[in-house]
């Protein structure tokens, strides 16, 4: 604004504007005439004033009358209060004012007489916001009735200053003076006065004087935004309102030749322009411009705008750092940013251009951003403190919350230019992570948004804001992209998840459903890197297909699809207990591991494992529930699916790891020597639960870390311990996603009139996973058989005890693990199974056994 005070000092005095209202007439709607809530009002002329006298209820009501001063103005005027006024009665008056009538739009300066502080203050109110501008003496009018006359003055350049005279007889006393120029002309003078229904006759208004100028514009008009249209229409915005009239007068020559111009829209400051031809597309250009004044009669200056005719596309404009976490600074000022690239050799311009940060949209302003170019884009706050940066500032800057995110770029004809989500998995967090440090591109022309092109600055400084990346190279998108996941969303509609952005046009036509007929896919149009895919007919329950990827289908960088995975797709049921159980657990994870815990659906339903829970229990309750994911992802009859807090840990340290059937999620607290472990309804409704203990695993072992409990027989107690061995060596200790490499079939017995037999009679107790315990089956005739088994060596010698006077299922199994009761390992050799029974109806059986245990097969 302060383009217009330098040149009000060099013009004269003119637009006179004045109000001289002593109050001596009856009517107030003769000339000068007051318009607004006129039947609220009465005139005492004998004691020349104003005196509001309204029906006795609580309510405000105004008055104005036309008044343009503002420049070299001077406002006097006596208010009076037959009370103590208050925030619930006090009066308003508008030195000027853009309406005459009292609503949300009304904009200009004000004085307050009252409230809260019982003080006189000047205010400002533009765009809805009132700000006080002269906070005068707080009391001074905190008085049981009080009179004051008021003085207000406002220069040319918009200097302010409030006097008031309280009972003083003349001599007015400053209470402030300010330099404020957010609004430069008036059309009203108003009263306005707010109170309860005993206040309702008890204000006064003596005597009103105004002198001062009108607004007078001298400022020639100036292009501040400029776009060219299909060739032939140029869309012009201007720093203030044309004279319409004035296009006649007007010139405009493109390339140095003269065109013509046929059509011509204005809408306030903004002018489009129709050409009679059309605009050569191709290059760039520049327009002269001459001839376009303002309603004022003020002519443009001769302008020259440069063009390029050119279709913004995708990725045209990247975003190519980002400073989430500005604090704790190590170089830069702490002030949130991000840079856009213009990857084209066409200049961009960016008016009309959004930025959406976590879906708070902001309208980019007027800037021409070069071929190559980086501009810093931040609030209007970061204004003074980011020095020479080249910044563009953005009313309405969203903020980056630090821990997760995303920004989208969207061009001015509402196509996405860019986005990215955040944090992104850039590897190992180091002490950058903490703040102060901006994420970088890697390499502009590699247009994946996933970590692979990204990386923390190398700069000292925490970020290179402006300028090129301290990590920019070479690093070419090289890498296939992947379903990640698929969600069912009902029973004929599933998203597909991919692992990064899909060039859109290689999808069509190439996803196919076995048995099934496609009949929509909608892309997700601003990360690219998800469609929803519909089906003609619904999908009953039990009904599997299989999902078929075409090889074509191929990343923004050309890519092809790995296609390595047989995708389902289903309709799930209810859970039921036991639908789903525990089948491998790591709770005493090896050095910087995590537990993790495997579900295998033992049933014929296919389940939303969004339905499912993990949780832990105290004292026999749940505690906290832990949602699988929201993700509503299908898990199969026969799969196993692995919960682990860190999937890309568990993939990269088990290799063989389905990376498809493993959930990232918040496990509870799974300790090292005992626990438990809970799979629920989302209303706490165990689906299985298993209690374990470190000596459950091999007692041979050198080491419990990083080995998985196994469960033996999906179909036996969960809480059964000898349901539960260390998983072998040579599977790593640990099968994840996999079929357990201790998992157990158990068979009929050989001899139908035997009730014990053994399943192998040989075994090596070496962690090999072939053979590693002895398995000892039993079927009873009935329940309530108490029973011992214990082994004896060649000697006749009882070396160890695998049941001692335990009551026993019906039917089921027990396992020696070839530990002797002296916690040592079984020689190799030829041992003695002895097995007694008794009923409490005095039945009693017993049996011998006879197993090896050997050294296990040569690798």
């Amino acid at each position: 604004m302060f383009r217009y005070f330098f040149l009000f000092l060099f013009i004269p005095t003119i637009g006179f504007c004045q109000i001289s209202e002593d109050w001596v007439r009856s009517d107030l709607t003769a000339v000068p005439q007051w318009i607004g809530d006129v039947d609220c009002f009465s005139i005492d002329g004998g004691a020349n004033k104003l005196s509001l006298n309204a029906p006795a209820e609580a309510s405000e009501v105004f008055l104005f009358t036309a008044s343009e001063a503002v420049e070299d103005a001077v406002w006097q005027f006596d208010v009076s209060f037959d009370f103590n006024p208050s925030s619930s009665n006090y009066s308003v008056i508008y030195l000027c004012a853009n309406q005459c009538i009292w609503s949300e739009d009304i904009e200009g300066y004000y004085v307050k007489i009252g409230g809260q502080s019982d003080e006189v203050s000047l205010w400002r109110r533009k765009g809805g916001v009132e700000i006080r501008i002269i906070d005068g003496r707080d009391k001074v009018l905190d008085l049981s009735a009080c009179s004051v006359s008021i003085k207000v003055e406002r220069d040319r350049l918009g200097n302010w200053i409030l006097s008031t005279d309280v009972g003083a007889g003349g001599v007015y006393v400053e209470e402030g003076r300010v330099l404020d120029s957010e609004i430069v002309q008036s059309q009203y003078f108003g009263i306005y006065c707010k109170f309860t229904a005993t206040r309702s006759t008890k204000f006064h208004f003596g005597p009103i004087n105004v002198t001062g100028n009108a607004f007078r514009d001298v400022i020639p008009p100036e292009i501040v935004s400029h776009k060219l249209i299909q060739g032939s229409l140029l869309e012009l915005g201007f720093t203030e309102e044309l004279d319409v009239n004035s296009v006649s007068e007007a010139i405009i020559r493109v390339n140095g030749e003269l065109l013509n111009i046929t059509k011509t829209e204005s809408s306030g400051e903004a002018m489009l322009i129709v050409f009679g031809e059309r605009v050569n597309d191709a290059g760039h250009g520049e327009i002269n411009i001459s001839g376009f004044k303002d309603v004022y009669g003020n002519t443009i200056r001769d302008t020259t705008i440069y063009y390029c005719y050119y279709k913004p596309e995708r990725f045209d404009l990247l975003i190519s750092e980002i400073m989430v976490d500005p604090t704790p600074s190590v170089g830069l000022p702490e002030y949130e940013y991000l840079e856009l690239y213009n990857s084209t050799p066409h200049p961009i311009q960016l008016e009309g251009y959004q930025i959406i940060i976590n879906d708070k949209s902001s309208i980019l302003p007027s800037y021409n951003i070069q071929s190559s170019e980086h501009i810093v884009l931040a609030d209007l706050e970061s204004n003074e403190g980011m020095g020479e940066i080249p910044l563009l500032l953005v009313d309405g800057f969203g903020a980056m919350t630090n821990s997760s995110g995303e920004i989208v770029i969207v061009n001015d004809e509402g196509q996405v230019s860019d986005a990215i989500r955040y944090p992104l998995n850039i590897g190992d967090k180091d002490f950058k992570w903490d703040g102060g440090w901006s994420l970088e591109k890697k390499d502009y022309q590699n247009f994946d948004q996933s970590g692979n092109n990204w990386k923390y600055s190398m700069d000292l400084d925490g970020g290179t804001p402006g300028e090129i990346n301290s990590v920019c190279g070479e690093n070419n998108d090289g890498s296939q992209p992947k379903v990640n996941y698929i969600s069912y969303l009902n029973d004929s509609v599933y998203q597909i998840r991919f692992s990064e952005a899909i060039d859109t046009m290689t999808l069509v036509g190439t996803l196919q459903v076995e048995g099934a007929e496609v009949c929509g896919i909608i892309t997700d149009s601003i990360y690219l890197d998800n469609v929803i895919m519909t089906l003609a007919s619904k999908l009953s329950k039990k009904e599997v297909k299989v999902l078929g990827l075409d090889g074509s289908i191929a990343d923004v960088a050309g890519n092809a699809i790995v296609n390595d995975y047989q995708w389902l797709l289903g309709v799930p049921e209810r859970v039921d207990s036991f639908d789903v159980c525990i089948n491998e657990l790591v709770f005493n994870p090896e050095s910087g591991g995590y537990d993790f815990i495997e579900l295998f659906n033992r049933s014929d339903k296919i389940i939303n494992l969004s339905d499912l829970n993990v949780a832990s229990a105290q004292n026999g309750l749940l505690d906290k529930l832990n949602c699988l994911n929201d993700k509503n992802q299908l898990m199969f009859p026969g799969e196993y699916w692995v919960l682990c807090e860190d999937t890309s840990w568990l993939n990269d340290r088990y290799t063989d790891c389905c990376f498809q059937r493993s959930l990232e999620c918040d496990l509870p607290s799974l300790n090292n020597d005992k626990g438990n472990v809970a799979i629920t309804l989302g209303n706490g409704k165990i689906i299985d639960f298993l209690e374990y203990t470190e000596e459950m695993h091999f007692a041979l072992l050198n080491s419990y870390d990083g080995v998985s409990l196994e469960r033996l027989d999906v179909n036996r107690p969960t809480n059964d311990e000898n349901n539960w061995h260390s998983a072998s060596s040579v599977s790593g200790f640990a099968t994840p996603s996999l079929q357990n490499s201790q998992k157990m079939v158990v068979q009929e017995s050989k001899n139908d009139k035997r009730w014990i037999w053994l399943e192998e009679d040989v075994f090596s107790p070496n962690a090999d996973g072939d053979n590693d315990y002895l398995v000892i089956n039993y079927q009873l005739p009935e329940v309530g058989y108490t029973g011992t088994i214990k082994v004896f060596d060649r000697g006749g010698r009882p070396v160890a005890t695998i049941v001692d006077n335990a009551l026993l299922d019906a039917e089921g199994f027990v396992k020696w693990g070839g530990v002797l009761d002296s916690k040592m390992k079984a020689p190799m050799g030829i041992y003695l199974i002895y097995a007694e029974i008794f009923s409490l109806k005095g039945d009693v059986k017993k049996e011998k056994l006879v197993c090896v245990v050997n050294a296990g097969a040569k690798k």
